[in-house]
């Protein structure tokens, strides 16, 4: 199980353990960034990842 430490950052933690590559995040990022959804549902909206994926 992947665990997150408060200082990380969930894209960066995502890309550490190889669940999303960075291109996903990039793209996710500016998803993020036109509807100001949260990025762990945008990553799983484009299908990067799954909600028992996300730490």
């Amino acid at each position: 199980m992947v665990t997150k430490s408060r200082s990380q950052r969930l894209g960066d933690l995502l890309l550490k353990h190889n669940i999303i590559t960075r291109q996903q995040l990039d793209k996710a990022l500016k998803v993020q960034k036109e509807t100001g959804e949260r990025l762990g549902k945008v990553l799983v909206d484009l299908g990067y990842a799954t909600d028992r994926e996300n730490p």
